[in-house]
């Protein structure tokens, strides 16, 4: 059901996933870091969003949906991640 290729690897991390059964359908949610470079000596734009897989009992048709949670800036030093000032 998860399409990881959709994704370029090296700029998403999966940080949890997890599985509800509610009256009318299943729903699974996979929580992602997304890095979106800003260009040399800008700080990264980090992005945190819950992408919802749901499928309704009666039928079986599957809805996807992609929330943003929030995000912020960060950068590394030294190897080191930081978060920029806003």
């Amino acid at each position: 059901m998860w399409q990881f290729t959709f994704f370029w690897p090296a700029k998403k991390t999966v940080l949890e996933s997890f599985a509800a059964e509610r009256q009318d359908d299943y729903q699974h949610t996979l929580r992602l870091a997304f890095v979106t470079n800003q260009g040399i000596d800008q700080c990264d734009l980090v992005g945190v969003v819950d992408w919802l897989f749901t499928a309704d009992k009666d039928d079986g048709q599957v809805t996807k949906e992609f929330r943003l949670l929030y995000q912020f800036n960060a950068e590394l030093v030294n190897g080191t991640p930081r978060r920029c000032e806003d």
